[in-house]
């Protein structure tokens, strides 16, 4: 049995694993870096023995080899099939997400729309239909206090009107846009009423401007 020597010749012949597969028989043998056409190495890697190249479909070496290339190839497209579809998965599911929130938000402002609506017939009662309108044209209600006067804005907060001066003032309810804004309005009137050295103790003060001539319209009635 020869002995492996680099693949090549050893010193005293040709007797190597690489010598004996270039070999056309056991008793001759070629260069050691070329091989014979018949030879083992030709054979395996030639589709005919006319040729020397490691390519073609009906060699040994492509049929041993083809299952590896195959499975490879087939991992490959199972792969990208896979991320195509977990991509497609998350997409549709980021989808049904966005989705159902936009339900969720469209039914929250559904609710408080009719949840508005109810605050406003409250307001009514206090205020009577005509001053209702007129809230509903400014969305501010003035309320008069024993030593000051109120506007309540159902977006802009709260101003103290003095002989003076106006005061912005910041106080709502806790929780405040969980209400309908005219619910807001209603219990700051009432607190007025009720309470308006606790209400001033409870409000914040962060602005003050000179009384103007003339204060905004707004509906009045609050009594």
């Amino acid at each position: 049995m020869a002995t492996y020597c680099d693949f090549g010749c050893n010193a005293s012949g040709y007797q190597t694993v690489w010598v004996e597969w270039c070999a056309q028989d056991s008793g001759t043998s070629t260069a050691t870096t070329t091989c014979a056409y018949d030879a083992v190495w030709p054979t395996w890697v030639s589709e005919t023995q006319t040729t020397y190249a490691a390519s073609g479909t009906s060699t040994a070496w492509y049929q041993w080899n083809k299952e590896d290339f195959e499975d490879h190839a087939k991992d490959e497209y199972n792969y990208k099939v896979r991320s195509t579809w977990v991509v497609a998965k998350e997409t549709r599911e980021a989808k049904k997400r966005r989705e159902e929130e936009a339900k969720k938000i469209l039914a929250w402002k559904k609710k408080k729309e009719a949840a508005e609506k109810v605050a406003l017939e409250l307001l009514e009662e206090f205020i009577g239909h005509k001053e209702r309108l007129i809230y509903e044209e400014t969305g501010r209600l003035l309320v008069r206090g024993k030593k000051a006067d109120y506007i309540l804005s159902k977006e802009n907060g709260v101003s103290r009107v003095e002989k003076d001066k106006v005061v912005d003032l910041c106080i709502h309810l806790r929780d405040r846009h969980s209400y309908p804004e005219t619910d807001n309005v209603i219990a700051l009137a009432l607190k007025v009423k009720d309470d308006e050295e606790g209400f001033n103790e409870m409000a914040n003060e962060y602005d003050a401007e000179p009384r103007p001539c003339a204060l905004p319209r707004c509906a009045n009635g609050f009594d």
